[in-house]
């Protein structure tokens, strides 16, 4: 009965899903199981060159200068201070509020992340994210802001430290931080983000700054080899791949590969936001978490393309534009926060402002301004991000975030209180069975609201078990999901 049941589920997935997506993930695990894609990433075998200096970075990103960091309150500065002493004491805050012990040593012998991906390997590893999350280092980010607001080298040399740790016990293509090319690309933006930021110190020096580029370069090489995996799943992990290249081949205009990296990381950023995003702006992945991680590599990668003299094409910024609506038309205006839709891991890339996890307005701002050319919200710290990445603000408050997009929102508003009901027509499959789910909200409190996600692999009864009908504020028929629940 089991194996009839996986067909059966095969043949749903290959209907549902349609054939192009299941033949790139059929192809992934062929090349996974016969050993080519170990053949493809070699562990250990790094090309380094002889003279790394002759690889020279670009140091192409202008943030704010110390004289322009006037945007930031006096609160706002302790507060980033006190999160980067956390940080060079050991911890990071993870998951929104959770203080992490940044610890990347190992007393194991690392097999390749072939072997981890076949599942063989996992054993003992309670859920992935745990190890996945710090190694992304967005925490770096908190380090080297606070550096270039400070100029305090004690926060570059503890960035450098935890950098060393992480590449003295994570060789090339070893261990469980090379299995997902997304997870890749988010450390490579990161790295290069913190090394514009730290690159002056005096604790930044040549060889460590050397050591660093030819990292970012075998970041992108590794994402390059493996992509057939994104185009599969067809969802942020493409974006963020594609990003992660644009970022390296801006980042190292000289490295032979470059050219091939930025070919290859437009293209299916431009495929991915033509794709993903629907015409009244609702994201592939129905989460309102992925939707705000998807908006932050947006501004991202049309900032750099910008300062590279390649602006993203009109069709694009459209489709950025409508996403950027939806978002803002879901959001509370009293608290920034939106609802929990979807599955929520606790993502919050590029971390430049010191709003709150759920306070979603740093992104709706920046990216109204980017793609809508329009403010949302009057002045606040939710500003601090167009700041930091060079967005002009248009002056003046607008009422966009009242502003529904057709068949996208059903939302009605009331006086200190609005009610948001999920009636969509689903063009990809939902990761939650939450259809007629309703969340109402008063004076800024989510009173009736989604539950969100938890963890996606802990043992049973938590193993993504908050995906189900039953936990959301829907109607259940006979107890029985609006879904079938199938893994990968």
């Amino acid at each position: 009965m089991a194996m009839l049941r996986r067909i059966q589920n095969g043949f749903k997935a290959f209907f549902e899903l349609g054939p192009k997506p299941a033949i790139l993930y059929l192809v992934y695990q062929l090349g996974l199981r016969c050993g080519y894609l170990k053949l493809r990433t070699p562990a250990d075998q790094s090309r380094i060159p002889n003279n790394l200096s002759a690889l020279k970075p670009n140091w192409f990103f202008s943030f704010p200068s110390n004289q322009a960091m006037g945007f930031i309150s006096n609160f706002e500065r302790q507060h980033l201070v006190a999160e980067a002493e956390q940080i060079q004491n050991g911890k990071a805050t993870l998951f929104s509020c959770v203080p992490f012990v940044l610890d990347f040593k190992t007393d194991d012998a690392l097999l390749h992340w072939t072997e981890y991906e076949k599942g063989s390997s996992l054993h003992g590893v309670e859920d992935i994210k745990l190890i996945w999350e710090p190694s992304r280092f967005d925490w770096a980010i908190k380090l080297a802001c606070a550096y270039h607001i400070t100029k305090n080298d004690h926060f570059v040399e503890s960035f450098w430290q935890y950098f060393e740790q992480f590449s003295t016990f994570n060789h090339l293509n070893r261990g469980v931080n090379w299995i997902s090319g997304q997870e890749i690309a988010l450390r490579l933006i990161n790295w290069v983000i913190t090394g514009h930021l730290i690159q002056s110190s005096e604790k930044s020096t040549q060889e460590r700054l050397n050591t660093l580029t030819w990292s970012i370069a075998e970041h992108a090489d590794r994402i390059s080899r493996t992509m057939i995996y994104a185009r599969a799943q067809n969802n942020n992990h493409l974006i963020s791949e594609a990003a992660g290249l644009i970022t390296a081949a801006i980042f190292l205009p000289d490295h032979s590969d470059a050219l091939r990296w930025q070919r290859i990381g437009i293209r299916w950023f431009n495929k991915a936001i033509a794709s993903q995003i629907t015409n009244n702006g609702e994201y592939t992945q129905h989460s309102t978490n992925y939707h705000r991680m998807m908006l932050m590599l947006a501004l991202w990668v049309s900032r750099i393309l910008e300062m590279a003299g390649i602006p993203i094409q009109h069709a694009q910024k459209e489709k950025l534009a409508a996403a950027s609506r939806w978002l803002a038309a879901m959001s509370d205006p009293t608290s920034g926060r939106v609802p929990n839709l979807g599955h929520n891991d606790g993502t919050n890339i590029l971390p430049f402002t010191n709003s709150n996890f759920d306070d979603y307005r740093p992104v709706i701002q920046a990216s109204c301004n980017a793609f809508c050319g329009t403010s949302v919200f009057p002045d606040g710290e939710w500003n601090d991000l167009c700041h930091w990445l060079g967005i002009p603000i248009q002056s003046g408050k607008t009422n966009l975030q009242r502003v529904l997009p057709n068949d996208a929102v059903h939302r009605i508003t009331g006086k200190e209180t609005w009610a948001e009901m999920r009636a969509v027509h689903f063009r990809s499959r939902p990761a939650h069975a939450d259809q007629l789910s309703v969340d109402l909200w008063h004076r800024g409190y989510n009173i009736a609201m989604d539950a969100g996600t938890y963890h996606y692999n802990l043992n049973p009864p938590w193993e993504n078990a908050l995906a189900g009908t039953k936990v959301h504020n829907t109607i259940t028929v006979n107890h029985q999901d609006q879904m079938s629940r199938i893994s990968r």
